[in-house]
């Protein structure tokens, strides 16, 4: 490839170009992973037997300005910690959460860092019920979607939320996931 479209191309592009990828990723791991420039974009990680640390590549071994991942820990039990090279802690992520980084001069979370939470489907019973949502902060935003509703009213009342768990009201019989959001 010649050396002008690797220097003028923006990365995402280019990376198509040179690795032929689609942009999405799922892994199982059963030890701590390195990222190479190879990978895709969006990256479903599982930690399944252990916490598992995940290491950004330098720059050295192919990051380029603009490059990026979403790194989601798709397990159900354990922890993936993102480092940056020279293991630099950016963020740890439990099940279920995601982030985003991006590499200009240095590995860097997108935006204000923020997790997620999305919980296994939930089923309301009319009164207050508590999920955890395992974020360690109190989430800066957490609500209710409906998942398969049974044709009645659907109301949700937000009660509360701590570092711990989240607090809803659902109407009896309403099936629903609970996302929590924090910074």
């Amino acid at each position: 490839m010649p050396a002008s479209i690797k220097s003028t191309t923006p990365f995402q592009f280019y990376r198509r170009l040179a690795y032929a990828g689609d942009g999405i990723a799922e892994q199982t791991i059963t030890a701590a992973l390195t990222i190479t420039p190879q990978y895709e974009e969006i990256i479903a990680l599982n930690p399944s037997t252990g916490t598992r640390v995940v290491t950004l590549p330098t720059a050295a071994a192919g990051a380029r300005k603009g490059m990026w991942h979403r790194i989601v820990n798709s397990g159900t039990t354990y922890n993936l910690t993102i480092n940056k090279p020279a293991a630099t802690t950016l963020v740890t992520l439990s099940p279920g959460q995601s982030c985003m980084v991006v590499f200009g001069t240095a590995w860097t979370l997108a935006g204000a860092s923020a997790t997620t939470f999305k919980s296994s489907e939930q089923t309301g019973t009319g009164s207050p019920q508590t999920v955890a949502h395992g974020l360690g902060v109190v989430p800066s935003l957490f609500f209710a979607v409906p998942s398969n509703l049974t044709g009645g009213a659907y109301v949700v009342s937000a009660e509360s939320a701590d570092a711990t768990n989240v607090t809803l009201t659902v109407t009896n019989g309403e099936k629903f996931k609970v996302v929590a959001m924090a910074k």
